[in-house]
């Protein structure tokens, strides 16, 4: 099985446009009961998959399996991503605090160097106090040669329409970006992506695929919620009989299948992280990578419905 490959922005690293993420509800199993033998052999089936890509956080806790796992390969052929909490008592880590906390990354991935290195979930308010005075600690880190690429994530859940990332990208710091893009709420197509792009930013897509979007039951279930809640009118059962009508079409064998496929053909998006503790599962996955873009016609029902969308998380 291959899968296809692209550059992740400035960067110049060549990576796989699905990649396996570390956190997550599964956390490469590590929630879901799974061994740290069998988490690992997810990690093996991902490398012999074509995934090259791999992401994780030193509050995750699966560097550790990740560093197991990814020692049996050859390191210049697997881009590392990990994350930094940076702040402390709302007050941005100083350089020494970076660096330790760096340095723990390393030796639980069991390398020598990170290729790309993101702050974590920055929200909005926090831009100011935690991502802008840390940015030379990580330019430090660089000139190191401790990392190679300086990332910043949003914290979706709670900016759900990227007005951090849109501060990010205009200050155009950063190498690379972890943006929530998923068919639920396209917003970031033209509130980062498009800038992304501009400025040449590797784009890493996560909550493609979350609770709401496992399968029809679920997304029912979800859209049910929102009704009630009053974030959305009855209208929004419409997307219903479209997911459905992509399913009966064969277009689509489940709705998981159509969520990714919306995310991995996106312009401006790079690699799209994809969570699982199942070999099964990440299989399911890698072959829907395999797939080509959702036809117009199907993309075009779903952007009536959701393209001005930018409230939900999926979540």
């Amino acid at each position: 099985m291959s899968i296809r490959r692209t550059t992740l922005g400035r960067t110049g690293l060549d990576v796989s446009v699905m990649g396996l993420g570390g956190g997550g509800p599964s956390r490469l199993g590590t929630r879901t009961g799974r061994t740290i033998d069998e988490s690992r052999s997810v990690v093996h089936a991902a490398v012999d998959a074509g995934i090259n890509i791999f992401d994780t956080s030193e509050s995750y806790g699966t560097e550790t399996v990740l560093g197991a796992a990814l020692k049996d390969f050859d390191r210049d052929e697997i881009v590392v991503c990990t994350k930094l909490h940076g702040g402390i008592e709302g007050r941005a880590k100083n350089l020494e605090e970076v660096e330790a906390t760096l340095d723990k990354s390393l030796a639980n991935l069991q390398t020598d160097y990170v290729d790309v290195y993101m702050m974590h979930a920055i929200g909005a308010k926090r831009y100011d106090a935690i991502a802008v005075p840390l940015f030379p600690s990580l330019q430090k880190m660089k000139e190191k040669g401790k990392i190679r690429a300086i990332g910043i994530t949003e914290c979706f859940n709670a900016d759900r329409g990227h007005t951090m990332l849109q501060r990010a990208l205009a200050d155009d710091w950063y190498d690379v970006v972890m943006v929530g893009f998923n068919l639920l709420n396209p917003s970031a197509r033209e509130r980062v992506l498009a800038k992304a792009s501009e400025r040449n930013v590797g784009v890493l897509d996560m909550f493609a695929v979350r609770r709401a979007l496992r399968d029809v039951a679920a997304l029912t279930l979800y859209l049910q919620e929102r009704i009630a809640a009053g974030e959305l009118d009855d209208s929004a059962r419409a997307l219903l009989d479209v997911v459905q009508a992509g399913i009966d079409s064969g277009e689509c064998a489940t709705l998981g299948e159509m969520a990714y496929r919306y995310c991995l053909h996106e312009k401006g998006i790079d690699c799209v992280l994809s969570g699982t503790g199942s070999v099964e599962h990440l299989r399911e996955n890698m072959a829907t990578a395999q797939k080509g873009p959702l036809s117009s016609g199907l993309l075009g029902a779903l952007e009536e419905i959701t393209g001005g969308w930018d409230h939900l998380s999926a979540q």
